[in-house]
């Protein structure tokens, strides 16, 4: 397997993860949902399974 190693997190910065590899999906988004979520004309998308993506620091919270 790859072990290129993506790091990232949310804008805030109080989550952050990294991911190893190569994604499995990518794609773009121009759907209604995806639009009002990002505020934008599109979202990227990209799936990595969970085996290759770990939570490096904070939580998630439900909305």
């Amino acid at each position: 397997m790859n072990k290129d190693i993506h790091k990232g997190g949310c804008l805030c910065g109080h989550v952050r993860y990294e991911t190893q590899g190569q994604s499995e999906l990518t794609g773009v988004c121009h759907c209604r949902y995806c639009q009002l979520r990002t505020g934008s004309a599109f979202a990227t998308l990209i799936y990595f399974p969970l085996d290759r993506f770990e939570i490096t620091s904070g939580l998630l919270e439900a909305a």
